[in-house]
C-alpha cells in the first residue's frame, strides 16, 4: 500500500462513509493548563528480572523514548504544557545521572511553552520501594504544581503521532479518560487493591493509555476520601499498610479513575470499552468471586452506554508493547520505524517525504515484528493508535475494522487544517529508508 496515497484516499472517503456534523477544528485554540509528570529512576537498581543492560537503558529511557517522541509530536508552542521530571530526593545533584538529566532539561527548556522542571520527591517514613514510592507520588502530585491539570506518563511512554488538543481534552475541555470495564483479563488482585483503598469495588481500569490526565484539585479530595474510609489515619500509612501491603497488587490509575467516576463523572469525558476475555480467561473469571462481584457492581454502577466509544491513542507503553529488547541497536531501529510511520500520518497532508509513499516490497528490509507494528496501514487505519500494551482494540470482538476505520478517518479529517513545527534534525534521522538509517 502506498502510505501517502492511502491517507488521501481515506480522507476523501469521508463524505460517503462517515456521518458526522461538519465543523471547523481550530488547531491553535488555547489548551487548558497542563503539567506532565514523568517519574525517572536515576539509581539504576536492578529488579529480579533485569539485566544490567536493561537497568541502564531504563535510567535514560526518559530521554531516548519519552522525550524524543514528545519533542517530535507534541505541539510545543501552542499547547499550554509544562514538563516535570520527578526523582528521588536522595539522588545527589552531582550524581552523573542527575547531571545528565539536568543537562537534557536545560537544552530543551526553551522549546516547551511552560518550561521544564526537575522535582525531588522526599522519602516517606512509610514507603521506600521504588515502585510503591512512584505510585505514592502520583497521589500527592497536586503538592508539586499549580497547573489546573496534571498528566501522568511513564518514562517509556512513546508518542506515536502528532498530538492534537482533542486527543487529550474534549471539545468542552474535559480530560478524556480511556478505560476498561468488565472482568479483568489478568491481575485480578489489582481489583482488591482498589477495594482496599476506597472500600468500594473497582469500576474501571485506566492503565490503558498515556497521558492519564486528572484535575489537580481532585487529588486532595481523593486522599481525603481514602482517609475517611480508614478512620482518618495518615495517608502514607494507609498506603503502606492497606494499599501496597506485601506483594498484593494495586493500580494507582484504577484507584484514581474509580474515584473520579464515583464523584466527578461530569468533569471528565469518558471513553470506555468492555474487556474481552479469551475462553480460557472467561472460565477462570467465572470461578473468581472478586470478578463476579465486580461484574455485579458494574451492572449497578453509574457507567452508562453513552460513555462507550473507541478513542485513538496517541502514545504507547513502549516496554510492554515492543518488549524489553536487549539489543540496543535493534530497539533504536524499532523506535525509528514507529516514529517515521507516525510522521507519515501527521499533518500537513499529503506528506511529501518519499518514505511515506513507498511500498512494503521496496522498503529496504526491516525488523519483521516491528515493521508489522509500525510501517503498514492495515484496514485503512494506523494500528498503533488502537493498541496498548497487550490489548488490541482495533478488531473484533472489540470493534469491527470498519468501526475502527471510521474513528480513524474522523481524526484525520479533523486535522486537515492543522500544521506542526517539525524538528529538522530528527526528521533527517528518521525520514529515510530503513536500510539507510544507519549508513
Amino acid at each position: 500500500m502506498l502510505v501517502g496515497i492511502a491517507i488521501i484516499l481515506i480522507i476523501s472517503a469521508w463524505n460517503t462513509n462517515v456521518t458526522r456534523a461538519n465543523f471547523f477544528h481550530n488547531c491553535s485554540k488555547n489548551w487548558p493548563e497542563l503539567d506532565i509528570f514523568v517519574p525517572v529512576n536515576l539509581q539504576k537498581s536492578l529488579s529480579p528480572l533485569e539485566t544490567r543492560a536493561m537497568a541502564d537503558r531504563r535510567s535514560d529511557e526518559f530521554q531516548k523514548i519519552f522525550l524524543r517522541s514528545f519533542l517530535l509530536f507534541w505541539p510545543l508552542r501552542i499547547s499550554n504544557t509544562s514538563l516535570r521530571f520527578l526523582v528521588d530526593s536522595e539522588v545527589p545533584h552531582n550524581h552523573s545521572s542527575y547531571k545528565n538529566l539536568a543537562s537534557v532539561c536545560s537544552r530543551v527548556e526553551s522549546r516547551i511553552s511552560g518550561g521544564v522542571q526537575i522535582t525531588s520527591i522526599p522519602s516517606s517514613p512509610h514507603v521506600h520501594k521504588g515502585y510503591d514510592r512512584q505510585q505514592l507520588m502520583m497521589f500527592w502530585a497536586d503538592n508539586f504544581t499549580n497547573s489546573e491539570y496534571i498528566g501522568f506518563c511513564d518514562s517509556d511512554t512513546l508518542f506515536s503521532t502528532y498530538v492534537d488538543r482533542l486527543d487529550i481534552f474534549s471539545e468542552t475541555s474535559k480530560p478524556i479518560i480511556i478505560g476498561l470495564v468488565g472482568p479483568p483479563k489478568n491481575h485480578h488482585n489489582w481489583l482488591d487493591g482498589t477495594m482496599r483503598a476506597l472500600k468500594h469495588k473497582e469500576l474501571l481500569r485506566c492503565m490503558t493509555y498515556f497521558p492519564v490526565v486528572v484535575k489537580r484539585t481532585h487529588l486532595a479530595h481523593l486522599r481525603a476520601f481514602i482517609q475517611s474510609q480508614h478512620g482518618g489515619r495518615p495517608f502514607d500509612e494507609i498506603f503502606e499498610m492497606e494499599i501496597a501491603q506485601g506483594d498484593n497488587g494495586y493500580s494507582q490509575f484504577g484507584i484514581m479513575c474509580t474515584f473520579l467516576l464515583m464523584f466527578y463523572p461530569q468533569d471528565y469525558h469518558w471513553s470506555l470499552q468492555h474487556t474481552v476475555l479469551s475462553t480460557k480467561d472467561a472460565r477462570k473469571a467465572s470461578l473468581d468471586e472478586t470478578t463476579r462481584a465486580h461484574e455485579l457492581k458494574f451492572n449497578e454502577s453509574i457507567v452508562t452506554e453513552d460513555m462507550f466509544e473507541l478513542k485513538p491513542r496517541i502514545a504507547s507503553h513502549a516496554r510492554y508493547r515492543y518488549g524489553d529488547v536487549t539489543d540496543i541497536k535493534k530497539y533504536t531501529e524499532m523506535l525509528n520505524l514507529v516514529l517515521q510511520q507516525g510522521v507519515c500520518i501527521s499533518p500537513p497532508f499529503p506528506r511529501q517525504e518519499a518514505v511515506c509513499n513507498i511500498t512494503k516490497d521496496t522498503y529496504g528490509g526491516g525488523i519483521g515484528k516491528f515493521r508489522d507494528h509500525s510501517n503498514t496501514l492495515r484496514n485503512g487505519f494506523f494500528k498503533e493508535m488502537f493498541v496498548f500494551e497487550g490489548m488490541d482494540y482495533s478488531n473484533p470482538p472489540h470493534n469491527t475494522p470498519e468501526e475502527t476505520r471510521v474513528v480513524y478517518v474522523e481524526r484525520l479529517k479533523r486535522l486537515e487544517n492543522c500544521s506542526h513545527e517539525w524538528d529538522a534534525h530528527e526528521m533527517e534521522r528518521i525520514m529515510v529508508r530503513y536500510d539507510q538509517m544507519y549508513e
